[in-house]
């Protein structure tokens, strides 16, 4: 008896605590409004991202985009600040250590609005890219120029940086290239 006592007081001490816990934190800044307008050219995808270069600081970036909108992980913590263009069609996320620039990433409202401006890539080719490739050789292999959506600048470093490039088909299927310094580290093929 004594033990069905310990045992439904540890149950019951389970649910209390379980109850106490925050709730998932659900963050509307990480699902994109696709109702929201796709940018028009090249230019405009890329505008906000291709300012931000290393070492710009958080103060920077904010008098030349205004105030950027935090995005939250399930802890509540802010992960990376967004940043818009007027039509809010594009944009740039950043990722801050101590006020600097660690990480860009490109935003943009939904996959389908990256097509019309990567280079497609060739099923039978995707076989042939491979880890310690470099990208300029992955390029020429697949004959076509894919869209760059993240950078992670190495303080270490003064060159260092960490790419991630990605290939977009009609159909919104992707291969995407994980890079170190130009070369491959890891490759992923996703279907729509």
């Amino acid at each position: 008896m004594k033990k069905l006592i310990l045992i439904l007081n540890a149950l019951l001490l389970t649910l209390l605590l379980t109850a106490c816990l925050p709730s998932d934190y659900e963050n509307v800044n990480d699902i994109p409004d696709e109702t929201l307008p796709a940018p028009q050219t090249y230019d405009e995808l890329y505008s906000l991202y291709d300012f931000v270069q290393r070492d710009m600081t958080k103060a920077e970036l904010e008098e030349k985009f205004g105030e950027g909108s935090p995005s939250y992980d399930e802890y509540g913590d802010i992960k990376f600040f967004n940043y818009y263009n007027a039509e809010k069609s594009a944009g740039v996320s950043i990722i801050y250590k101590n006020d600097i620039v660690e990480t860009k990433m490109l935003y943009f409202n939904k996959k389908a609005n990256l097509v019309p401006f990567s280079g497609r890539f060739n099923d039978a080719l995707v076989p042939e890219i491979k880890s310690n490739m470099t990208v300029e050789d992955a390029v020429k292999l697949m004959n076509s120029t894919p869209l760059e959506l993240s950078c992670t600048y190495n303080p270490e470093g003064p060159l260092d940086m960490a790419k991630i490039y990605c290939w977009y088909n009609e159909d919104s299927s992707n291969f995407m290239m994980h890079t170190e310094n130009g070369v491959i580290s890891n490759v992923a093929l996703y279907r729509s």
